[in-house]
């Protein structure tokens, strides 16, 4: 997926929700709708001229109101291309997901995972409900924080702080994947 003609090495640039839409998917706060945007709008188009200039891939969360089907929320990420251009698109669903699981998905299918969560509390002004018949609540808790890279050799990085912010960066060999793929027969 990733265009980088006639190069082995890629950086890969992955933001958190937070950069573009400061807020979770299923809240109340109705007011954020309003900064949802189509899937080529302003963020993305500003990203694209980053990924061209830099040559790196960028996969960037937004909440995309998708006008061809009745200004429907989605909670999407878009993935441009080192060259600039939209190469993907994924509308994110929530799955409970620790550090096994990113290990398993990596070695099954020969490829690199990169296991993304923001840290701190996320507070709101007004209560909603989570939908789980829980009292209302102000806030969502602590997210999981412990980003990590999982390689399809069963390896992985050490995780990030679960408190604090932080920066993981990791070389991937890209041909790690082709020769688990030719050694298993996959």
């Amino acid at each position: 997926m990733i265009d980088a003609v006639g190069s082995s090495a890629v950086n890969i640039l992955c933001l958190q929700e937070a950069w573009t839409m400061p807020f979770l998917f299923c809240t109340r706060e109705k007011k954020w709708c309003e900064f949802a945007k189509q899937i080529d709008g302003e963020s993305t188009s500003f990203l694209q001229q980053f990924a061209q200039k830099y040559y790196m891939v960028i996969i960037s969360p937004i909440l995309e109101r998708d006008l061809n089907h009745g200004e429907t929320l989605w909670n999407k990420t878009v993935i441009i291309g080192n060259h600039g251009y939209i190469i993907g698109k994924h509308r994110k669903r929530l799955f409970s997901t620790h550090q096994l699981q990113a290990r398993n998905a990596a070695i099954a299918n020969c490829y690199f995972v990169g296991s993304i969560n923001r840290v701190g509390i996320e507070v709101f002004p007004h209560t909603f409900t989570s939908g789980n018949g829980k009292p209302q609540h102000y806030d969502f808790g602590n997210f999981y924080g412990s980003s990590h890279f999982s390689a399809p050799d069963a390896s992985c990085t050490p995780s990030l702080s679960h408190h604090k912010d932080g920066l993981l960066i990791s070389d991937m060999d890209l041909n790690l994947c082709r020769q688990l793929k030719d050694k298993w027969g996959l």
